[in-house]
């Protein structure tokens, strides 16, 4: 049954900021303008846009920016070509040295600092491996009524992904701001079972440091060449702050980010397929686990 709750302005959905009088125009051209204006906004039920809200303030996920900023691809694509190691500790871009170690991101990403021993999402994945935490339990949290795994094939099969529409509304949502700004897919239908088990965790509210999956997905930029550039306004202010030269050949754009957004108009969803699958859940997704925010933890 389609959810009617109120609806509300949604304080994600803004309009284009208002040039300062030191700042003639916000946006490079009006073709950039006309673009923000017209993109997709985040529009949910008053239930859902304040679950997103607490939820990215609760982890304090200030780098998910829902505002255009500047961006010189032609740097950013440099960047990514010198982003030889996952761990890098310095990048080389045009003569000049970036620091890219961890003490230099979390300010940059506005992100708490996690010290390794309490990221608990390591473990997540080693339970989920030894089957200390089963799969039904993860699809309970994030999927439809009717949702399950979609198998390998062979004759040692086993849950491999689950359709983007077989995931309730918070999980799509969710889903979305995973695939734009931490581990960005080739996929556009399905997710794996590692995507999975981080909606799984981020609902039930662990404390997760992400900025280990940010550097491999950014590795993985420039090892296969095939994602989508990841963070470019975050590459454009570092190496900004760290005086790399601009070219007359860069390129400039306006970067606006991409918005979450609701995939269809009811709770229940499109219909589903028929697919080998898990036994189903005894009953429907339970609400996500209150938030209680970790205390910062200072760097030592």
């Amino acid at each position: 049954m389609a959810y009617k709750g109120k609806e509300k302005a949604n304080p994600l959905a803004r309009p284009p900021p208002v040039p300062s009088s030191d700042q003639p125009d916000t946006f490079i051209n009006v073709e950039a303008r006309e673009q923000y204006k017209k993109i997709e906004k985040l529009n949910l039920s008053e239930k859902y846009a304040d679950q997103v809200l607490n939820r990215l303030n609760f982890y304090h996920w200030k780098f998910i920016e829902f505002d255009p900023v500047e961006v010189n691809d032609r740097q950013v694509k440099e960047s990514y070509e010198n982003f030889l190691k996952r761990d890098a500790p310095t990048v080389f871009l045009r003569g000049v040295t970036l620091d890219t170690s961890d003490t230099a991101l979390e300010p940059l990403l506005d992100i708490l600092h996690i010290p390794p021993a309490r990221d608990v999402y390591p473990q997540i994945v080693k339970d989920v491996t030894t089957g200390k935490l089963s799969l039904d339990v993860v699809l309970k949290k994030i999927g439809l009524h009717e949702a399950r795994w979609e198998y390998s094939k062979g004759k040692d099969a086993a849950p491999l992904s689950i359709t983007c529409t077989d995931l309730n509304l918070e999980a799509r949502i969710w889903q979305q701001i995973i695939a734009d700004y931490i581990l960005p897919s080739t996929h556009a239908t399905h997710i794996r079972v590692r995507v999975a088990v981080l909606l799984w965790a981020i609902l039930e509210g662990k404390r997760i440091s992400i900025l280990p999956l940010i550097r491999e997905s950014m590795w993985k930029v420039n090892q296969q060449q095939k994602y989508n550039i990841l963070l470019p306004s975050l590459i454009t202010k570092l190496a900004t702050l760290s005086g790399v030269e601009r070219r007359p050949t860069d390129q400039t754009s306006v970067y606006i980010s991409k918005q979450p957004f609701l995939p269809y108009d009811d709770c229940d969803g499109p219909s589903q397929k028929k697919r080998k699958t898990t036994e189903p859940p005894s009953s429907a997704a339970e609400p996500s686990a209150p938030l209680i925010a970790p205390a910062p933890t200072p760097r030592p």
